[in-house]
């Protein structure tokens, strides 16, 4: 994993992610609430799981509304995530494979 406080990213709400072009790194996002001091030590693991998940080739799966299924996205994020339960895409998608792990 790659990451200090002032990296560079695209967008200061992602908590860490895996480059399209390097999928052997993940790059952490240190001044992300989740990896503050006092963090929910779950959101922590979930999203260093998550982001492993796409470095041995699981990408985020869309659903029919065209959003990325999150457990803890946007509310269209948690529906894609909903509609894969119980279907073969919640076998790939990051957070359904994830799902339950750390509660």
């Amino acid at each position: 994993a790659h990451g200090k406080s002032g990296d560079h990213f695209e967008n200061e709400n992602v908590a860490a992610h895996v480059p399209e072009n390097n999928r052997n790194e993940v790059h952490v996002n240190l001044d992300h609430d989740v990896f503050s001091a006092g963090a929910d030590s779950n959101a922590t693991q979930q999203t260093i799981s998550h982001e492993g998940l796409h470095s041995v080739g699981f990408d985020d799966q869309k659903g029919s509304n065209g959003q990325r299924g999150y457990s803890n996205g946007t509310d269209l994020q948690q529906d894609s995530f909903d509609e894969f339960k119980g279907t073969p895409t919640e076998k790939i998608n990051p957070d359904n494979i994830l799902d339950g792990i750390f509660d």
